[in-house]
Order: structure tokens, then C-alpha cells, then sequence
């Protein structure tokens, strides 16, 4: 049920800001946007704003994988895994400078993550949904005003479900997000 609240909300949000993408110019890029979850989680990213307005969207998708070796001293054990995840942000930018902007936003993802352990029967796989507000700031040198640089602080909440050895799992993780990027402006 949290989930179609969720979805729900983001569509209404969207609904709302139909006239103004309809009557804006878009100012697309393309780039990289990284994830710092103690370890690297990155991926592609597009971004938009629209001009003569204070809002923009982004579309990422991340991967990661995984590695680990465990040694109970009798045993030791080993496993691999991947992590994908893709995401959208709305952002309102409530601070325009000449060139820089700061705006807050939310995000709404979904990812799906497989874990194996190696000579056993034990896997998981488990499929994530994450949503959460942030803040942020992008920043374009005078010289080069087609890259735009940004970093982001957010707070998200994910709801993770799946199965693990023929038993269901669900969890919840929420913690604090950092991100960074770069994206090259086509227009």
C-alpha cells in the first residue's frame, strides 16, 4: 500500500507541472552521477531544466557489484553480487545565480539486487524501492557554461523485499545520500 501512495504522489506531482513543461524550452544533459555509499555506486545520468523556470528533472541508472570473502576460521565462504537501480528526481532550484543554482528535490527509485554465495544453495535476490527529498547545488564555470557540476545531500528510505533460501526477506534501510556529478548541456 506505501508503495502506491508513493506513485501516486509522484504522478500527481508531475500532473501539476504539465503547463509549465508544455510551455518551456528544455536545456538537456547528459553525464555521470555517483552515489557514495561508503564504497562507489555510480552510473549514467540525464538531466533537464526548463527555462524561464525554476524546475528540473533527472533520470539516473546505477550499478554496483559486489565481492566478499568470509572466514569463520573453520570455514571460509565466498559470494558475489550486482546491484542495478534506476531513479527520477524532480528538483525546484529556489536559488538562481549567473552560474550556479540551489535547489531542493525528491526522488523516486526501484532497483533489483542478486547476491550468491559460492558452494552453497544460499542466493538472494530482492527488489528495492527507495524515495526521499534532498538538496543540492549545480554550479557552471564562465568559460565552459556547457558542464555543470553538482553535489547532493538527501535522506532516503527504501523498502527492500525478496527471498532468500526459500524464506521471504523484507526490510527497510533509510539513511542520508551523498551524490555527485557532472553533465554536459547540450543547448
Amino acid at each position: 500500500m506505501q508503495k502506491l501512495g508513493i506513485g501516486a504522489v509522484a504522478v500527481l506531482l508531475l500532473m501539476s507541472l504539465g503547463s509549465s513543461v508544455a510551455s518551456a524550452e528544455v536545456t538537456w544533459g547528459a553525464g555521470y552521477q555517483a552515489m557514495y555509499l561508503g564504497e562507489l555506486f555510480q552510473g549514467a545520468s540525464i538531466r533537464a531544466w526548463l527555462d524561464n523556470s525554476k524546475w528540473g528533472f533527472e533520470g539516473n541508472i546505477q550499478q554496483a557489484t559486489l565481492d566478499i570473502d568470509i572466514d569463520t576460521g573453520s570455514n571460509s565462504y565466498g559470494g558475489d553480487g550486482d546491484l542495478w537501480f534506476i531513479d527520477g528526481k524532480v528538483m525546484y532550484a529556489a536559488i538562481q545565480k549567473e552560474n550556479s543554482q540551489f535547489y531542493f528535490g525528491f526522488e523516486l527509485g526501484y532497483g533489483q539486487a542478486g547476491f550468491d554465495i559460492d558452494h552453497s544453495d544460499i542466493d538472494l535476490d530482492a527488489d528495492i524501492l527507495a524515495f526521499g527529498p534532498l538538496f543540492g547545488a549545480e554550479y557552471r564555470f564562465q568559460e565552459m557554461p556547457e558542464l555543470g557540476f553538482n553535489w547532493e545531500v538527501g535522506y532516503r528510505f527504501s523498502d527492500v523485499s525478496g527471498d532468500v533460501e526459500d524464506s521471504d526477506l523484507d526490510s527497510g534501510i533509510s539513511g542520508i545520500t551523498v551524490c555527485l556529478g557532472v553533465h554536459y548541456y547540450f543547448n
